[in-house]
């Protein structure tokens, strides 16, 4: 399982423009500090953004934009969504309708 960072539900990923990576990875990419700050909402943490000038975001555990993503990171790839969601099972059903082909949704049920 992804190790979560932060407080409850904990955060997954770092959303920098259109990638989206674990947090381990943008701590290499960008800097342990600014991802800590970004990661614990430290005052000011908005200031710190990507190598384009666009601001971090944090994806929680659970959040339906984790479905079907991996890190952005190329020596990474890890899947970022919990790894018994079923979004894995038929990833272009899955973005293309949010269910598979027996219905089942990405809600988490405890389907594996």
């Amino acid at each position: 399982m992804l190790e979560a960072f932060g407080l409850w539900p904990g955060v997954v990923a770092i959303a920098a423009d259109a990638e989206m990576y674990c947090v381990p990875c943008a701590k290499m990419l960008y800097g342990e500090e600014p991802i800590e700050a970004v990661v614990a909402g430290e005052p000011g943490y908005e200031q710190y953004t990507d190598h384009e000038g666009n601001p971090f975001t944090v994806v929680l555990r659970g959040s339906e934009s984790l479905h079907t993503m991996h890190c952005g990171a190329v020596a990474c790839r890890i899947p970022l969504c919990d790894e018994w969601c079923p979004c894995y099972l038929d990833p272009e059903q899955w973005n293309q309708y949010g269910r598979l082909p027996d219905g089942r949704k990405g809600e988490y049920d405890g389907v594996s």
